[in-house]
């Protein structure tokens, strides 16, 4: 079925390549409006003739390609030829008054548009083959781990995640000549001492063996996988993950190799110091200029799906722009804790301990909508799609970030950091909402209700308030906003009242309550719960 889907869209993707081009070329020659009235019926049979040529090509089959030169061949062979054949049926019809240079510069563009398009779908589907669980971008995220963001403010007792510095871990002691210490600072750190001394202070050296201890400034896994399982205490790499083709699949290398307990120790250069270098080397006007461009390239595009692939074909993964957020992310991700981190000479150093075994989620938050699954009507659960607002893997960063910040009245952690700037935009304007419609348009939601919650969430309500909760959609407006509610306590009984009224009186307490949640949302007298913990910081 996804193959015909595929199938399908390419074919609509090629009548519209063919369409475009078309338009461009008569736009260039004079008499644009004219050209178009000319040529409109002729353009019909040419595009059928380019579609139908293309399906007994192959051209919109891709995905058995190996080389990118099969993909090129390909579109050649059935451009060639279906120009042949249109000029074939030019000559028998004596179409000779249709003039040539539109009819070759609508071949020639879409030739080229086909070229770059088809290319980047190529190089996206080779990039799907060739990575496991790397971050690959699709359109949709579906992680059961988004639930746990979702549906845990009403408990706050998580674990203390702090660690007695500095860290010891339960290996043996060895003599000084027997410790990674000697080799750390002669051979690799003896010009950095800063690092050395953050290093020293962060875990006791003493406790790591020389012998079962790797420090090496290099992305190539060639170099890591030779180790028994567990036989390591301790790894350094030097070099920034930011040049790691596939950054996952690295650290989850080093986590097999470490023993329970072991520490990795690497390094990145996070957005924030990649803007700051960008103003340092081209001043504040120029790299400002600079830092946009290579923003969109470096930072965007690897998330896109459809440019996904061939960014890291033209790049190899290297000098990628990473936040953080991201970072860290990765590293719990992948069964790692963190011990601490400190920015030196423009480089973030993460040091981390191997805690447990790898997250074995193949969704991690990586595009531009999430999917996350709530109560509705009956309780049956749906899928309710909404715009992600936070950085990539935020989501395995949850019990960091429960232990690290206070929780705030609207039932949100309070500076959370995880939340990007254009997320807190999103969150404050309702914009992470709208996709929401998709759920109204389905069916799943009515334009007023309670706000659609995860089984956790919905399961930690009072049993009278859930019951009344199944006899109804959630609703795409949360009643709160018409009870100007700002923290749980409010939302619950909010909620509560208008499931009491709506028994009652269903259609008078629809429009009461949308009349004043519409007011309150345009006039800012109310806002989403998200909007509030960052007013209170």
């Amino acid at each position: 079925m996804k193959k015909k889907i595929f199938y399908a869209f390419l074919c609509l993707l090629d009548v519209f390549i063919v369409g475009l081009s078309f338009f461009l070329v008569a736009w260039y020659f004079s008499g644009t409006r004219i050209t178009l009235y000319k040529y409109s019926r002729p353009l019909l049979g040419y595009t059928l003739i380019w579609v139908v040529v293309s399906m007994l090509g192959c051209k919109y089959e891709l995905k058995p390609a190996k080389r990118l030169r099969e993909v090129i061949f390909c579109i050649m062979r059935d451009n060639i030829t279906a120009l042949a054949f249109i000029f074939v049926m030019m000559y028998l019809f004596q179409l000779f008054f249709f003039s040539r240079a539109i009819v070759f510069g609508t071949i020639l563009l879409t030739t080229i548009f086909e070229l770059i398009v088809y290319s980047a779908v190529y190089y996206t589907f080779r990039f799907y083959r060739e990575s496991d669980i790397d971050g690959r971008s699709v359109l949709v995220t579906q992680s059961r781990k988004l639930e746990e963001i979702n549906g845990s403010f009403f408990n706050n007792n998580g674990s203390n995640l702090a660690e007695e510095l500095p860290y010891t871990p339960e290996f043996s002691e060895n003599v000084m000549a027997d410790t990674v210490i000697v080799k750390l600072w002669r051979r690799y750190l003896d010009k950095d001492p800063e690092l050395f001394n953050y290093i020293n202070d962060m875990v006791s050296l003493t406790k790591f063996s020389d012998k079962a201890s790797m420090i090496i400034k290099s992305s190539t896994l060639f170099n890591i996988e030779h180790f028994d399982e567990g036989s390591q205490q301790l790894f350094i790499n030097l070099l920034p993950i930011n040049n790691f083709r596939r950054i996952n699949r690295y650290f989850i290398k080093v986590n097999e190799n470490l023993a329970v307990g072991g520490v990795f120790i690497c390094c990145g250069e996070t957005i924030g110091q990649r803007y700051s270098r960008f103003k340092s080397s081209f001043g504040k006007f120029f790299g400002n200029i600079l830092y946009f461009f290579d923003f969109i390239y470096r930072r965007v595009s690897p998330k896109i799906p459809f440019t996904q692939g061939i960014y890291f074909a033209l790049t190899q993964g290297r000098n990628r722009s990473l936040s953080e957020t991201e970072m860290l992310g990765r590293l719990y991700f992948c069964g790692f804790n963190l011990l601490g981190f400190r920015e030196i000479d423009g480089l973030t150093y993460f040091i981390v301990k191997k805690m447990k075994e790898p997250s074995r989620d193949q969704n991690p938050s990586y595009g531009p909508l999430i999917k996350l699954r709530r109560v509705g009507l009956n309780g049956e659960m749906f899928y309710c799609y909404k715009l992600r607002t936070m950085h990539p893997y935020s989501e395995y960063l949850q019990e960091y970030v429960h232990n690290l910040n206070s929780v705030s009245d609207s039932g949100k952690f309070a500076n959370d950091f995880r939340i990007t700037n254009w997320g807190v935009f999103l969150r404050k304007y309702w914009i992470d909402e709208l996709p929401q419609i998709f759920n109204l348009i389905k069916g799943d939601l009515r334009i007023i209700g309670t706000r659609a919650l995860s089984r956790h969430f919905f399961d930690q309500y009072p049993a009278e308030v859930r019951e009344m909760r199944k006899k109804i959609k959630p609703g795409l407006i949360p009643v709160y906003t018409a009870d100007k509610a700002t923290n749980l306590t409010d939302l619950i009984l909010s909620e509560k009242r208008f499931l009491e009224r709506h028994e009652k009186k269903p259609f008078t307490t629809d429009c009461i309550y949308l009349t004043k949640a519409l007011f309150n949302i345009l006039t800012r007298r109310v806002k989403s719960l998200d909007s509030y913990q960052k007013d209170r910081l």
